[in-house]
């Protein structure tokens, strides 16, 4: 049964991955119609499809299921509205700090709320609809289908629901984040390759929070299916109610790696962590119990920043973090609202970034290890794929200095 439900786990971590290529393919299919069998039926079609794609600009009918977000009248300056809770984790500072820059460079007034509690959450969303935003991003939302209301309600006055590192449901015009069953699963491998597939694990999870359950069932359905016969999960649990009552990622992944090791010692070496920040915390615990270095036990987290990177970089128990590319989230998604909302672009449409609403845009990150941790006083940009320094213009996004200005890798006390 373990191994049935693990196969099941991995097979639904592989089709999230394919999600994204789902909408071309599907309108590829959609495309081959009937053959048109005179030039008046041709001249007909043409003219049709002419006052449909004109028809988008004020309809929903072919961009999603509600009502088309409302596209920036001239002389007007375009309101980008965000909503999240957890600021302590640098995950989400890198993001908020992204889109900063991004609107600064961009003329756009930014419209930040933070929210404590999911009790808060209910007006601090309505708070933006009564700024008058044009566009609402929500950032690492803790939960989506219990709010589903408040975006119909945004979205029937036009204005733009977007998600970044979160989920997808009705209202929402599409998400922005890793692939997140694939990554644990890479970091996964590559410790079980480093580690020749023999580690005793303890996994993390925050089940509050969409992005958790999507990076921990899989790896925890995987090592519950004894694929390694070396490799095994020694316990899991949920630290949602520890971060609403501490109030910290961190403190929550401290509390829940103490209680761990004080009960299982030696059977656990290696503490996989949603996160970074629960990760850290785990680090700070294993250091306390005489293992500076991790040589016992080592903790793996996601994320990345100059947070986690200094942990890596000064050979504490944490050795390995998926670094995700909050900045190149925050700029997809800046360039997907500008075209939309802006431009007039809906889904679809070429050289518009999503392919249709409702689909997710994903993108890969890095492992950060000891033998690649970014520097000091490099820009954060430099630890991504997407970087190259011989871009150089309005097309090097990463270099613009607009606003707080860009987010450099600093030396980190914790």
């Amino acid at each position: 049964m373990k191994r049935t439900i693990a196969c099941l786990m991995v097979a639904v971590m592989l089709l999230v991955s394919l999600m994204g290529c789902a909408g071309k393919e599907a309108a590829s299919d959609d495309s081959q119609g009937s053959p048109v069998t005179s030039a008046e039926e041709r001249e007909t079609e043409a003219t049709e499809a002419t006052e449909a794609t004109e028809a988008t600009k004020v309809s929903s009918d072919s961009f999603d299921a509600f009502v088309r977000p409302k596209t920036l009248a001239e002389g007007e300056t375009f309101r980008m509205g965000a909503i999240t809770k957890d600021v302590s984790a640098e995950s989400i500072k890198r993001i908020d700090h992204q889109l900063q820059i991004e609107c600064a460079h961009r003329g756009w007034d930014y419209v930040p709320v933070y929210y404590e509690t999911e009790a808060n959450y209910n007006d601090a969303f309505m708070s933006l609809i009564n700024q008058n935003v044009h566009a609402i991003v929500l950032i690492n939302p803790m939960s989506v289908e219990t709010h589903v209301d408040l975006y119909k309600t945004a979205r029937e006055m036009e204005i733009g629901v977007y998600s970044i590192i979160g989920s997808i449901d009705q209202g929402i015009i599409t998400d922005i984040g890793i692939p997140g069953s694939v990554a644990t699963m890479q970091l996964l491998y590559r410790v079980g390759i480093d580690y020749n597939w023999d580690l005793d694990i303890a996994a993390i999870r925050c089940d509050s929070q969409l992005a958790s359950s999507e990076r921990m069932f899989p790896v925890i359905g995987y090592l519950e299916g004894e694929f390694r016969p070396n490799m095994k999960l020694v316990v899991t649990d949920d630290v949602s109610a520890l971060l609403t009552s501490l109030g910290s990622s961190m403190m929550a992944g401290q509390e829940m790696a103490r209680t761990w090791l004080q009960k299982y010692g030696d059977e656990i070496n290696c503490i996989f962590s949603y996160g970074d920040n629960g990760a850290m915390g785990a680090a700070e615990v294993i250091k306390a119990n005489g293992d500076p270095n991790g040589e016992k036990c080592f903790v793996i987290g996601i994320d990345g920043g100059k947070q986690s990177w200094a942990y890596i970089r000064d050979d504490s128990p944490l050795k390995y973090s998926y670094a995700q590319p909050m900045e190149l989230f925050a700029h997809q998604m800046s360039e997907l609202v500008r075209q939309i909302q802006i431009e007039g672009m809906n889904p679809g449409d070429p050289g518009c970034l999503l392919d249709k609403a409702g689909n997710a845009i994903y993108t890969e990150g890095s492992i950060v290890t000891k033998d690649n941790v970014p520097a000091i006083g490099t820009s954060i940009h430099c630890a991504f794929d997407y970087y190259d320094a011989s871009v150089t213009g309005e097309a090097a996004w990463w270099d613009w200095t607009d606003g707080p200005g860009i987010y450099m890798v600093e030396a980190y006390e914790g």
